[in-house]
Order: C-alpha cells, then structure tokens, then sequence
C-alpha cells in the first residue's frame, strides 16, 4: 500500500508539472502572437500618436519597438512572459484541480505495466463567459474612476484604446460601448485558451 501511494504522489506530480508546462505553452502563443498583431495593426493604421501607449511595454519587454521587428522581438518576451505565468498557475493550482477533478479530467490508460492518469481539462463556454464579465467590468470600473478622478475630463492614456475598441472613449457611457468589445475578445481568447488546452490533453490521453 506503501508502495502504491508513493507511485500515485509520483504520478500525480508528474501530471501536474505536465499540464502546467501546456497551459504555459498555450499562453505564450497568444501573448506574443497577441503583441504583435497589436503592433501590426497600429502601425498600418498609422496616425501622430502611433504607438504612444503601447510602446511603454518596451520598459517590461526588451527590445520592443513599435516597428515591425521590434514587435517579433517583443512578440518573445511577451511568450516568455506567457509561459512563465501559465506554468505558474498551472503548479499553484494544479494540486487542487487534481483532488477535485470530478468529471472535468480526462481519464488515460497508462503505458503497459505502468500507472494510468488524468489530464485536466478547462471548460471552454464557462471559462470564456466569466474572462469576458471580469473584462468588460474592469474596463468601466477603471475608465469611471479615471473619469471621476480627472474631474470628468478625457483621460488622454485611455483614449488611446479607441485603436482597439471601437466607439470607445474615456466616460462612462464610453466605457459601456467599449465593455462590450473588450468583453468579446476576452470571450473569444478565453475560449481560445480553454479549447487548445483541452485539445492538447485529449492528445495526451490517447
């Protein structure tokens, strides 16, 4: 019985580690593709403050520039960036998804003579609709209280979104109509995340 438990710990930790590298494989992906197509997309639409807001990342992401090499360069750092937070909530909360796994596991036979497993999965509609809430009220709570901080005037860093959410602006009403397209990207990210993660431990369970 000894014996066996000692396996299953090893088993377990092994899993976990496994579907923590995944999750941060898949994050690094849309980071750093996410970086770039950002970039990409202001530079051809151009315009005098091109770029103004976005090239502040280049104080977290070395060698980003809002040109077209600096966003691969910074399109890097951003999947390092990535990763390293997928595999860290991967190992955080890795441990207490595999005690309540419940029926959101995929259960896989072990190789001949060895131990079987389970490889977590993410529930894509759950997970997209809740990232899409937490989006869209993160936006208006924070544009209100810039709004109101600033005594009801435009915030001029915020404005700048207008690149990325059409009918934007920095007020409340603003705030609403961009909510909701921020609210789908965050669905259709989410989603994205939550589908390839899944696709890849179907993967592993063959």
């Amino acid at each position: 019985m000894a014996a066996s438990s000692q396996t299953d710990d090893r088993v377990e930790t092994v899993l976990i580690r496994l579907n923590a590298h995944m999750l941060g494989g898949v994050l690094a992906v849309l980071f750093g593709v996410g970086l770039c197509l950002a970039t990409w997309i202001l530079l051809w639409q151009g315009g005098a403050r091109t770029g103004q807001m976005l090239g502040l990342l280049s104080h977290l992401l070395p060698g980003f520039a809002v040109s077209p090499g600096g966003a691969i360069a910074g399109g890097i750092g951003a999947g390092l960036l990535g990763y390293a937070i997928g595999l860290g909530v991967g190992l955080a909360y890795g441990p207490w998804l595999l005690r309540g796994a419940g029926g959101s596991t995929f259960a896989s036979e072990g190789r001949a003579g060895g131990p079987g497993g389970v490889l977590l999965s993410l529930r894509p509609l759950p997970l997209a609709l809740v990232s899409a809430a937490l989006l869209a009220v993160a936006l208006v709570l924070v544009t209100t209280w810039l709004w109101w901080r600033y005594g009801g005037h435009a915030s001029p860093h915020l404005d700048l979104l207008v690149h990325y959410l059409p009918g934007y602006s920095s007020d409340p009403l603003g705030a609403l109509v961009g909510a909701v397209t921020l609210a789908g990207y965050g669905f259709v990210a989410a989603f994205s995340v939550a589908w390839l993660y899944g696709a890849i431990a179907r993967l592993r369970a063959r």
